[in-house]
């Protein structure tokens, strides 16, 4: 049961990892090239 919880938990904060790197990324690449 625990280890469910575990998964559950990382689950979620792996995905707002992956949302802030997403967005960091999109963000740098779509920044004009003469800025």
């Amino acid at each position: 049961h625990n280890k469910e919880v575990v998964t559950e938990v990382t689950n979620i904060e792996s995905k707002g990892v992956r949302n802030r790197i997403a967005g960091y990324v999109t963000r740098k690449y779509n920044r004009p090239v003469e800025a």
